[in-house]
């Protein structure tokens, strides 16, 4: 599954990568994390994307409910916008094999 988190920082952004560094770090550490990766908006400096992949949903959210993670993402998603997050993916091409199944 994919976690999507879209949020505004007006941060430098090398402090922005900073926190998502320490974020990912932290997730790293727990069962079910695949990777992540953050991106800056292109069109707009103040705008950001932290994707994570995750082996399911369950891994995801517990991840999230674990106390060192809410310390790491506070910083870093305190402006997250409030939209769908986690994502089921149904096809992927590109890293392997493409895939293709239901949600």
């Amino acid at each position: 599954m994919l976690a999507v988190s879209r949020f505004t920082s007006a941060a430098p952004p090398a402090e922005v990568a900073e926190l998502a560094a320490a974020l990912l770090a932290t997730w790293a550490q727990r069962p079910g994390f695949r990777g992540g990766e953050l991106a800056h908006g292109l069109d707009d400096d103040t705008s950001w994307v932290l994707l994570t992949r995750w082996d399911g949903v369950g891994h995801y959210r517990r991840a999230l409910s674990a106390a060192d993670a809410r310390v790491a993402a506070h910083a870093l998603l305190a402006h997250a916008r409030a939209e769908e997050g986690a994502f089921a993916v149904v096809l992927r091409r590109g890293e392997g094999p493409a895939r293709t199944g239901a949600p």
